[in-house]
């Protein structure tokens, strides 16, 4: 693994126990992704009472677009919506996040809105985004978009004039040939540079499901690696779409030091390559 490859430490389904954070920082790890959602709406207030004499030590990247709603999450592109939220944020951090990204707008697409109306609402939201960045309340701001190829079919038809820094896509080997093209489309299309190209859910959220335990990895690793399934799928994760940074969860420090020792793991260029080609005729 690269140095420019960094594990972020996620909090989708996390305790926000103090010791995983501490945990985090022995390791040399200071990337810290969560959402205004997360936690039952709950993680930003709970990281400030858990660990005030920490957060100073990390690149705390959070997400908004989800709101509470009857029984069930409510997503809003609406830009007042948005611009309160990032305004909560910084107030429930006590401090301004270093990255703040608009979670999943795909979502209005799915949701059934007309290509008109979310053309709009795409583009208030990313006008809030920025003014939010403009204001202070974030450090640069960004997009996490689970559906890579509605939200590219989205861009496709909304392009948009204002950037964002950074762009979080699912990856790994549980994202399929067309997701893992769309993925290196969506960079593409929004021009961002390595480092603006997060990977989040490395295991498709489900780490104990019996897809692991029938995964062929070797053939995607430099030979004589002696690794772990798991070990060698989060290593794979930053190759599949190429990413900067990885965000993973974990409750436990023994897992997120096992991790840590897949930075020395080698994945052949021309392996990778194989694998998306197979993948594609699989797919057709």
């Amino acid at each position: 693994m690269t140095a420019g490859h960094r594990i972020v430490l996620g909090l989708h389904r996390s305790a926000h126990r103090r010791e995983i954070f501490e945990t985090a920082l022995r390791l040399g790890i200071r990337d810290l992704d969560t959402s205004y959602s997360y936690f039952d709406f709950a993680s930003h207030v709970t990281l400030a009472k858990t660990i005030p004499d920490l957060l100073g030590e990390f690149f705390i990247s959070t997400k908004i677009g989800y709101f509470p709603g009857s029984g069930e999450l409510e997503h809003s592109l609406d830009p007042k919506r948005l611009f309160r939220a990032a305004e909560r944020t910084a107030t429930d951090l006590a401090r301004p996040p270093a990255l703040l990204m608009l979670h999943n707008p795909e979502r209005g697409i799915i949701l059934g809105d007309s290509r008109e109306h979310y053309r709009e609402s795409l583009s208030l939201a990313i006008d809030a985004m920025a003014r939010a960045s403009r204001s202070g309340l974030c450090g640069a701001w960004g997009i996490s978009t689970w559906l890579h190829r509605s939200f590219l079919a989205a861009l496709e038809s909304t392009p948009i004039e204002q950037k964002p820094s950074v762009l979080m896509v699912r990856c790994g080997l549980k994202v399929s040939a067309a997701d893992l093209d769309a993925a290196d489309d969506l960079f593409a299309c929004l021009d961002l540079p390595p480092e603006g190209r997060w990977g989040m859910s490395p295991f498709g959220g489900a780490p104990r499901h019996t897809f692991w335990k029938s995964v062929i990895y070797k053939p995607l690793l430099a030979p004589d690696e002696e690794v772990t399934v798991h070990q060698a799928a989060f290593r794979l994760s930053f190759e599949l779409p190429r990413v900067d940074r990885v965000a993973v969860g974990c409750d436990s420090p023994e897992h997120l030091a096992e991790l840590i020792q897949t930075r020395t793991l080698t994945v052949p260029e021309e392996a990778i390559h194989a694998y998306r080609s197979v993948l594609r005729e699989l797919q057709n």
